[in-house]
């Protein structure tokens, strides 16, 4: 099953408001999931983050830096 930034942000949710029962989707596919404790949904958090690229849907970094020029007049 490959994961989505929509699996990531569920499982945030659920984190952030103590539920234990959240459900993650794959194209036409869903299945629940119970976790058993913050360490295994901070764990599966972890997991989820290192497979989603870091990478816009365009290819370049969310993150950007804006280069400046002075000409010193």
């Amino acid at each position: 099953m490959a994961w989505t930034q929509a699996d990531l942000d569920r499982l945030k949710n659920a984190i952030a408001t103590g539920a234990k029962i959240s459900e993650f989707r794959s194209g036409d596919t869903s299945r629940k999931v119970e976790l058993r404790s913050l360490d295994e949904m901070l764990r599966l958090k972890g997991e989820i983050e290192a497979e989603i690229p870091r990478l816009s849907p365009s290819g370049f970094s969310a993150n950007r830096t804006v280069g400046g020029y002075d000409n010193g007049l």
